[in-house]
């Protein structure tokens, strides 16, 4: 089968891509509850990921994996699936990456779709001890667990209502059996930055702000403030061990 695409500028799908702002800190008041966060390299475009297994195949039952791209919100690599079976033409999502899936391999969404890699199935369609990632908490609720680099789950034992799972933390989790998840092993690609050097300004690149001392501080600002010179402390009342 000859699959033809149409070609995207650098795969940046416009009604993929949305404005976020991090919070570098603050809270919803604007008050600083984490220090030393802010600046930083421009990073507002945040890209959409599919985390309802499309809508668990209702929407569309297959799609096509036709290229990789790199997001700089999440600084990791993401995978460009071409949809070719919905209503609407050139539909395009973007998802986590599966290992050992080609580019141009068919993926396939819903309670029919085959054993294969990257497919999303419900957990008593798979095989014990299987990888899985992407794996639901309850039913309809997006997934949510297993979706850091290089991790996957095993599939235990499958009962008549629930299947257990073991988590990359050891952790043993019972869960319903018709949740979905993703058949094979995770793969975040991140990009390494070679020969870095500590130069001036560097962690400022990277939202690390300086970290000033509460004693070089005003009395307003911090309790170890204040004072002529170098003061100590100076708690207001007597403390002990």
């Amino acid at each position: 089968m000859i699959l033809t695409f149409i070609k995207i500028k650098k795969y940046r799908i416009k009604y993929l891509i949305i404005k976020k702002q991090k919070a570098f800190g603050r809270n919803n008041l604007g008050f600083i509850t984490c220090r030393a966060k802010g600046g930083g390299i421009k990073r507002n475009l945040y890209k959409i990921l599919d985390s309802n297994f499309a809508n668990y195949g209702m929407s569309f039952s297959s799609a096509f994996y036709i290229n990789i791209i790199y997001d700089s919100f999440r600084r990791i690599f993401l995978a460009v699936y071409f949809i070719i079976n919905s209503i609407i033409k050139n539909i395009y999502r973007y998802f986590l990456l599966t290992k050992n899936l080609k580019i141009g391999s068919q993926i396939n969404f819903g309670f029919k779709a085959p054993l294969k890699i990257g497919n999303a199935l419900p957990l008593y369609k798979i095989l014990l001890g299987s990888f899985i990632y992407n794996i639901e908490i309850r039913y309809k609720g997006k997934g949510s667990l297993v979706k850091n680099a290089n991790h996957n789950a095993i599939i235990l034992m499958i009962g008549d209502i629930y299947v257990t799972v073991k988590l990359p933390s050891g952790e043993i989790k019972l869960l319903l059996k018709n949740l979905f998840c993703i058949l094979g092993q995770l793969e975040i690609r991140r990009k390494v930055n070679k020969n870095i050097k500590k130069h001036a300004g560097f962690n400022r690149k990277l939202s690390i702000r300086p970290k000033i001392r509460g004693a070089a501080m005003n009395a307003v600002d911090h309790p170890h403030g204040g004072g002529e010179g170098k003061a100590s402390v100076g708690f207001k009342f007597a403390r002990t061990l």
